[in-house]
């Protein structure tokens, strides 16, 4: 995803040595020591107890335009690290070419979006239905239905090849390129973007430098195309933050591709 919004763009690959979140913030911050100007990370895990702090350790990099997935089960409780003021919380489209030639994109139901239960909302959010931080900021393509073509031959079996892929797992890649393509801003969140994405449709500038943050694990199972968890009226502030202590054990709510095989 990273290659094909930013061709020029030079990929540095940090691994985490395990799927806690207290080793996935190491690699993040490894990545900013590396010299890393866009990191996008594609997985989330529920707030907790000590969110703020655990951010402050280990995500606040000035400077390092930090792309995060909202997630793939609809509107819930908002997913860390998304939730961090200082990142941009990227949601999921629907994209389809149209019989005239030209394209649709309306907001996937299956993207993550939600209110903080820890992260004060920024200025320049003007909704009134989160009174606190809200995801997601801004959105690519993601549903699995009109995803993102991926020649695969590695670990597959028999559905080795052609693959379509999906979720805002691939949204923030695509997004983290764009910014990078455009001319890294030095933003600390995403109230800078609007000027960024101009930047893009306009093509005046190229970046350098992406990282991807990319986690093996046994995320369980995945939404069936098209699912979507919501629930209705408005939940009380307090219920929305998971109150968990260990970061280590953890369980994340979403991480990696949807797939699909091609029609």
């Amino acid at each position: 995803a990273v290659s094909a919004s930013c061709p020029t763009c030079k990929i540095l690959l940090v691994e985490a040595d395990d799927s806690s979140l207290v080793s996935i913030g190491k690699a993040v911050a490894t990545a900013a020591r590396l010299g890393a100007k866009v990191i996008s990370n594609s997985y989330g895990a529920d707030e907790f107890t000590g969110v703020v702090a655990f951010g402050q350790t280990y995500y606040r990099h000035p400077g390092v335009a930090q792309v995060v997935s909202s997630g793939d089960y609809g509107f819930a409780a908002a997913s860390f690290p998304a939730t961090l003021p200082q990142a941009v919380a990227v949601g999921g489209t629907t994209l389809r070419k149209t019989t005239s030639g030209t394209w649709s994109e309306k907001a996937w139901s299956g993207a993550g979006s939600g209110c903080s239960a820890w992260f004060a909302k920024s200025a320049w959010q003007k909704d009134t239905h989160c009174s606190m931080r809200t995801t997601s900021d801004l959105s690519a393509v993601a549903d699995p239905a009109t995803g993102f073509a991926v020649y695969d031959t590695y670990g597959l079996g028999s559905d080795n090849g052609w693959i379509v892929v999906g979720g805002t797992s691939l949204a923030a890649p695509l997004i983290a390129g764009m910014i990078a393509r455009a001319g890294h801003p030095g933003a600390r969140g995403a109230e800078r973007l609007v000027a960024v994405a101009e930047r893009a449709r306009l093509g005046r500038a190229a970046g350098r430098v992406v990282l991807g943050v990319e986690v093996e694990d046994d995320l369980g199972p995945v939404p069936e195309i098209g699912q979507a968890h919501h629930f209705s009226g408005r939940r009380r502030q307090s219920e929305l933050g998971r109150r968990v202590t260990d970061t280590n054990r953890l369980a994340f709510r979403h991480g990696g591709f949807l797939l699909r095989r091609p029609r």
